[in-house]
This record gives structure tokens, sequence and C-alpha cells, in this order.
């Protein structure tokens, strides 16, 4: 068995979202370890009030990867809710998934739901994901994190309400191809 670890390299499409440091890549904004992450140094956010989904190029696999024996796949995420209610706590979910470069085929399923809720600490989400369907060495090079968010009002929406994240990573755990 070996394990490696996809961190985010560059850019995918970033619609409405936003990052701080404001200069260089969204990608560089959280591919600290999700474990041991700078916090508010660095970090990206979605949209104010609505919902969104970014994506971010991972690092390429190495030469013995072999998609077809893969055992375990984790994504993992440090995010805090960024939050001014209006009235009722609005709420702040988090989904992940990986896709192919074209940001549309999936690799895994969607993870089940991140309730992000802390305003104050970052939170690691850790999320097991399935495969989904049958993926080349070529589609894994290239492959996009997702990150989705979906803001659901309660009573009035809140002045303020969105996702932070300070780091993400993927883990994939898979039986090494005979040379």
């Amino acid at each position: 068995m070996a394990t490696i670890t996809l961190r985010p390299s560059a850019d995918g499409t970033t619609t409405g979202w936003t990052r701080f440091v404001a200069t260089g890549t969204f990608a560089a904004r959280i591919v600290d370890d999700p474990d041991s992450h700078d916090g508010d140094v660095s970090y990206v956010e979605g949209p104010n009030v609505a919902n969104g989904q970014m994506w971010v190029e991972l690092d390429d696999v190495p030469a013995d990867f072999d998609p077809a024996n893969i055992t375990d796949i984790t994504i993992k995420a440090a995010a805090k809710k960024v939050n001014v209610a209006s009235q009722a706590v609005d709420l702040s979910d988090l989904f992940l998934q990986l896709q192919r470069a074209n940001e549309t085929t999936d690799i895994t399923v969607e993870s089940t739901v991140c309730n992000v809720t802390d305003t104050v600490n970052y939170v690691l989400f850790t999320r097991t994901v399935a495969l989904s369907g049958t993926h080349t060495v070529a589609d894994w090079n290239g492959a996009r994190l997702r990150l989705r968010q979906v803001h659901t009002a309660q009573q009035m929406a809140d002045t303020i309400n969105q996702v932070r994240i300070t780091a993400a990573e993927v883990t994939v755990t898979y039986t090494p191809a005979v040379a």
C-alpha cells in the first residue's frame, strides 16, 4: 500500500469567491496542511449570503499510481464561519468533492455535509468519499478539488454569512502499479 497527499497547486474556476491575501492564487491561500494550518494568515471565502463553488487543481499523482487499485480517498478542510446575524443565524454548509480537470466529471461522490458553525476557531472536517466511475492516471493529473458552499437563510437573511477555508488536502491510499 502507498498513501499520497494531494494539495492545491493552481486555480480552477473561482467565481464569486474571495482570497486573503488578495494577491496570488486561490490555491496558495489553502495549500497548508489542514492539521497545522496558518489560520487567518491566508484563506478563501465563499460568496456572502449565497451559494457558491470553486475549484483548485491538485498536485499530480506519482508514476506508480494505479487508479484501479484505490482503497481510500479522504478529503480534509479546515473551515470556520464568518457571520453577522440579522435574526436567527443562517446555516453555512460545506461540501467537498474531486472532479476531473473539466470541473464537471466526478472522480468521487460529494462528501457528506460539513456543518460549519464555529465563528472563532477553524474546525477540521475530514470526509471519506467513494470513487465515482472509472478514471485514468491522466484524469487524476489535473484533478480538481471542488469546494461548495450552501447558504440557507433562517428568517431574515444575515448581513454576513460565508464559509472561510484556510487549508485543504486529499489523501489517497492505493496499491502501487507493478513496473
